[in-house]
C-alpha cells in the first residue's frame, strides 16, 4: 500500500516536472519576440534573459515565471526524496513483467 502511494507521488511529481519544463520553455519562446528595450507604454519594464538575450516583460509575466520555477524546484525535491526513499530505481521492471 505504501509503495503504491510512493509511486503515485513519484509519478505526479515527475509529471509536474515535465509540465513546468514545457510551460517555461514555451513562455521563453513567446518572450523572444518581445521588445529588447523597456517599453513603459506596454508596461514591459522588467528585464528577462531567457536565451542569452535581454527582453522586457511585465511584472505579472515575471511573477508567472517565478511561480513556475518554484513549482519545478518543489517537484524536483519530491522526485528526489521519493527516489532516495526507494534507494533504487522505483520501477522494478522484471517484477512488473512477471506473469501472474
Amino acid at each position: 500500500m505504501l509503495r503504491k502511494l510512493r509511486l503515485a507521488i513519484l509519478a505526479t511529481a515527475a509529471a509536474g516536472l515535465v509540465v513546468t519544463t514545457l510551460w517555461q520553455d514555451s513562455l521563453s519562446s513567446k518572450y523572444a519576440s518581445y521588445p529588447r528595450t523597456p517599453d513603459p507604454a506596454l508596461n514591459r519594464t522588467v528585464a528577462y534573459t531567457p536565451k542569452k538575450t535581454v527582453h522586457y516583460i511585465t511584472e505579472r509575466e515575471r511573477a508567472e515565471i517565478a511561480y513556475l520555477q518554484w513549482a519545478f524546484v518543489a517537484c524536483a525535491v519530491i522526485v528526489g526524496a521519493s527516489l532516495l526513499s526507494h534507494r533504487k530505481w522505483p520501477l522494478d521492471l522484471p517484477r512488473w513483467m512477471r506473469r501472474r
